[in-house]
């Protein structure tokens, strides 16, 4: 996780055929939590809900 400003970058660097599951405390009392399974996001939980708005993924994980 990378936090530039108020925008929070979830697997900038991570490989895609690692899986992982995580559960992370970000800025601003923001939790992410996640889960990657052959390269394709299969869990995203951001608490508050109104910071999802902020969570960016990675160009080949967006839909």
């Amino acid at each position: 996780m990378q936090t530039p400003g108020d925008a929070i970058h979830i697997f900038p660097a991570w490989p895609r055929d690692w899986d992982v599951d995580f559960k992370l405390h970000a800025p601003r009392q923001t939790v992410i939590a996640a889960s990657l399974r052959g390269g394709k996001l299969t869990a995203l939980s951001v608490e508050p809900a109104d910071a999802r708005a902020r969570v960016v993924l990675p160009q080949w994980l967006t839909p």
